[in-house]
């Protein structure tokens, strides 16, 4: 009887111990999906920043280019066509690339979590 007593007392103890190992466990992989999902985005935003840095240099090159080309040869008319040209080619498109990074960013978002 007192080594059957003995017996039930170890696997009560081995159970509890058990169940704290699980709880441990659940904890640290949750802390691991944490910091991968962390990790992740800030990838992600470094990448879309380089992204969007290259675009706009490339804006910017063609913004020069229009500018030199209307430079020697505007009267007001062509300033303004050349405004509305460099509003066309800059900030139009900046405003669609940043709607779609939002995009992009929510549909990423919803398969990470």
């Amino acid at each position: 009887a007192e080594e059957s007593g003995k017996r039930q007392r170890e696997e009560r103890v081995r159970r509890t111990e058990d169940e704290i190992f699980k709880q441990m466990m659940r904890v640290h992989q949750g802390t691991v999906d944490t910091y991968l999902e962390d990790v992740i985005l800030q990838s992600m935003e470094r990448t879309a920043d380089k992204q969007a840095r290259e675009e706009i240099h490339k804006q910017a090159e063609t913004i020069n280019k229009l500018a030199v080309e209307f430079k020697n040869t505007r009267d007001e008319l062509q300033s303004k066509e050349m405004v509305a040209e460099m509003v066309y080619y800059f900030l139009l498109p900046e405003v669609e690339k940043q709607t779609t990074r939002d995009k992009v960013k929510h549909t990423q978002r919803k398969h990470l979590l």
